[in-house]
């Protein structure tokens, strides 16, 4: 892989962004060089100008070169240091060893290391510069929102929108970024979308609905529900025994809810409570009254 690109995009944000997707790195592992700026054109198109960039990965490897020549000095003035009082000092450690083991927390687990990829911005800088947009260009908002916040957050990528009922936001990057932002179980996806929403909202003062995916991580996980769902389906016509299909969110239980919707004979509705809220599939007719009502 290469390390260093040039770039070009509407922006030089957007250039930016499609140099990283290139060379899969974050912003604070690069120098990035403007070769030009973005300009408009006579009527919008004559004379028009695109932003272009030079991106270089910058070089770690004379750092590591360094570490390593410093390990092999230690080891060897190790051997030459071989006193008495030394030697009576390793003998007491045995007795000392146990006070200074670490010791696990109560849970098992130990205590992780958190780095910081971007620095922290607050929602309403953003949308501050966007505030009054027209609904009419709600889809584009949004694709705008996305891709801003995570060349915030400092993951390279690129994104696609498709207007539709919902407005379909997808974002394209690489392999490591999308699974730190689909997160465990799809939550942190779920909350990106949840921002994104809620920014777009108020920049506009009015709620368009959309969904947002990684990478068509949701494509995937919605082919997978409707799959378990009708294999929960033949399991309740064969044997006649209601079926409780595992916890998920509110979005995919309504999928469940709509596969079912069409077959005969069968009906489905919601079990428990918080998270571990669930479908449960069953014969028609056989719903229980104090079950809540399907979603």
């Amino acid at each position: 892989m290469t390390d260093q690109v040039t770039t070009k995009g509407k922006t030089v944000a957007d250039a930016v962004a499609e140099a990283l997707l290139q060379l899969g790195a974050r912003k604070n592992e690069v120098n990035i060089d403007v070769i030009d700026e973005p300009k408009e054109g006579v009527f919008g198109f004559l004379g028009r100008r695109s932003a272009k960039v030079e991106v270089t990965k910058k070089r770690r490897s004379s750092k590591r070169q360094s570490s390593n020549r410093r390990r092999p000095q230690k080891t060897e003035n190790k051997p030459k240091q071989n006193l008495k009082p030394k030697a009576a000092a390793k003998k007491s450690a045995p007795a000392k060893e146990p006070e200074q083991k670490a010791r696990p927390a109560k849970n098992g687990r130990n205590k992780a290391s958190v780095t910081t990829i971007g620095e922290p911005v607050k929602a309403l800088t953003i949308t501050k510069t966007i505030a009054q947009t027209d609904v009419s260009e709600a889809a584009q908002l949004q694709q705008d929102l996305s891709g801003k916040l995570m060349n915030i957050c400092g993951f390279p990528c690129r994104t696609e929108v498709t207007s539709d009922e919902y407005n379909r936001i997808k974002i394209i990057t690489d392999a490591d970024s999308a699974g730190i932002l689909i997160g465990r179980r799809g939550y942190t996806i779920d909350a990106i979308e949840h921002l994104v929403d809620r920014m777009s909202a108020r920049a506009m003062s009015e709620h368009v609905r959309m969904n947002l995916d990684v990478n068509n991580y949701r494509v995937r996980r919605n082919s997978e529900l409707v799959a378990d769902t009708k294999a929960a389906m033949s399991s309740v016509l064969e044997s006649g025994e209601s079926v409780h299909l595992e916890p998920v969110c509110a979005r995919e239980r309504r999928l469940m809810h709509m596969e079912v919707a069409d077959a005969e004979g069968l009906d489905t509705y919601t079990s428990g409570y918080g998270p571990k809220r669930h479908v449960v599939i069953c014969k028609e007719g056989s719903q229980p009254k104090r079950e809540k009502p399907a979603e």
